[in-house]
């Protein structure tokens, strides 16, 4: 995303802050996507875990 921006301002010469928001907006859903995919994985592998060893508890 910032990559775009960058070829822009050289190859054009135009730098728009519009295009810095919108870029670091789509940074940072893109990171918060990451970090809830992450959790919802996490809690998919501890509740697979714990399935487990109530199915191999004595």
């Amino acid at each position: 995303m910032f990559t775009g921006v960058l070829i822009d301002a050289l190859l054009e010469g135009s730098f728009s802050i519009e295009n810095i928001i919108g870029g670091s907006l789509v940074a940072l859903g893109l990171t918060l996507n990451l970090l809830f995919e992450r959790r919802a994985s996490q809690k998919r592998i501890a509740e697979r875990n714990l399935e487990e060893e109530i199915k191999n508890a004595p």
